[in-house]
């Protein structure tokens, strides 16, 4: 099975590909990364971090921080899951899992979405 993981933490990519080990497993750890791969297609697991905010520069926030575009905030895994919600039918992932601190009720929202696509969702708590 072809796997993407999006995360920014280092250890969070080193604990799921130790998890997906017997798969093909692409590591994705931006927005920019992620959206690259998932345009190419043919993925049968996309394992999400909704957060990406976690490594900001010491005392920068979501809200003050500003990306290398100028956007008010970094895009996040919730960004990912929106331009998922645009890609054709033939390119859309089997499975989408949202691995996230959050607790699952933040993410439901893309959950829903997914499920309304068609495409099998599930959220798995990851607080590695």
């Amino acid at each position: 099975m072809n796997v993407l993981i999006l995360d920014d933490s280092p250890t969070r990519h080193a604990h799921l590909g130790s998890y997906y080990q017997d798969h093909s497993v692409t590591h994705a750890y931006t927005y920019r990364d992620c959206l690259h791969h998932l345009g190419k297609g043919g993925w049968d697991i996309v394992s999400l971090d909704m957060g990406l905010v976690k490594d900001l520069p010491y005392g920068l926030t979501p809200d003050k921080y500003k990306g290398h575009s100028g956007e008010s905030h970094p895009h996040t895994g919730f960004h990912v899951a929106q331009y998922i919600g645009l890609l054709p039918t033939t390119k859309l992932p089997k499975e989408v899992v949202v691995h996230a601190a959050e607790p699952a009720l933040l993410c439901k929202w893309a959950l829903d979405c997914f499920n309304f696509l068609g495409v099998l969702s599930r959220w798995e708590p990851c607080d590695v």
